[in-house]
C-alpha cells in the first residue's frame, strides 16, 4: 500500500561532515600546490632540534600559504572528530554538539598557541621559547594530516566510531607527548630556567588534560 505522504528520514549529518572533509582536502591540496615540498619538509622538521627556526625560515615560513592551510586543516579536522564523537558516541543533541565541537578548536588554539605567547611574555623569555611555538605549529600540521585520514574513514564507516575515537585520542596524546618532550629539549638547550619550564608545564599542560579527562571520563 502506497503511503499518502513520505515519512521523514532519521536525522543524518553525514553530508555536513563530508563538507568539512572536502574543505580539508582542498586545504591539503592548496598547501601542496603552494609548496611542492610541504610533506617532505614536515617529515624533516621532526628531526630538527634547536635549528627548527632557521630550517622553517629557509623552507616553509609559518606565515606562508602552505603553513596556514595545514594549520587550518588541523583545527577543521578537530571540529569534525569532536562532532562525530559527541553526536554518535555521546548522543548529544545537535545544538550542544555544534557548540562544543566549535568551541574545542578555539580552546586548543588558545591553549597551544596563545598560552605559549603569554608565558613567554610574562617571563620575558619569549625569544628563547619561540622555537616551542614552531614545534607546536609543525606538530599540529602533521597531526592534522593523520587525523584527516581517521576523520575520513570514520565518516565513511560510522559503525566503527568507537575504534576511530580511541585512535584519535591516542594520536592526540602522542602528539602532546612529542611536543612536550621536544619543546623541553629545545628550551633547555636555549638556556631557559627550569623554573619557567615547570611553571609552563603545570599550568598549560597538566591542568587542561585534567579538565578534558574529567569531561570525557569523569
Amino acid at each position: 500500500m502506497i503511503p499518502s505522504a513520505l515519512q521523514l528520514r532519521a536525522e543524518n549529518y553525514t553530508l555536513y561532515v563530508l563538507l568539512f572533509i572536502i574543505v580539508s582536502i582542498l586545504l591539503i591540496a592548496l598547501a601542496k600546490l603552494s609548496n611542492s615540498k610541504t610533506f617532505r619538509i614536515l617529515l624533516e622538521v621532526t628531526t630538527k632540534g634547536a635549528t627548527i627556526e632557521q630550517y622553517l625560515r629557509e623552507n616553509m615560513r609559518t606565515g606562508s600559504l602552505a603553513s596556514i592551510a595545514l594549520l587550518i586543516n588541523y583545527y577543521s579536522v578537530i571540529f569534525v572528530l569532536f562532532f562525530l564523537a559527541l553526536k554518535n558516541i555521546y548522543q548529544l543533541d545537535l545544538t550542544k554538539t555544534l557548540l562544543i565541537a566549535s568551541s574545542v578548536p578555539i580552546a586548543l588554539l588558545i591553549y597551544e598557541m596563545v598560552g605559549i605567547i603569554i608565558i613567554g611574555t610574562l617571563t620575558g623569555e619569549f625569544k628563547r621559547i619561540k622555537s616551542v611555538l614552531l614545534v607546536t605549529v609543525t606538530t599540529n600540521q602533521i597531526t592534522g594530516l593523520v587525523l584527516f585520514l581517521i576523520a575520513l574513514f570514520w565518516t565513511l564507516n560510522p559503525q566503527y566510531g568507537t575504534l576511530f575515537f580511541k585512535l584519535s585520542v591516542g594520536i592526540m596524546f602522542l602528539k602532546l607527548l612529542i611536543r612536550t618532550i621536544k619543546g623541553m629539549y629545545i628550551i633547555l638547550n636555549n638556556g631557559v630556567s627550569l623554573y619557567y619550564i615547570i611553571l609552563y608545564f603545570c599550568t598549560l599542560e597538566i591542568l587542561p588534560l585534567m579538565v578534558l579527562s574529567y569531561f570525557f571520563w569523569g
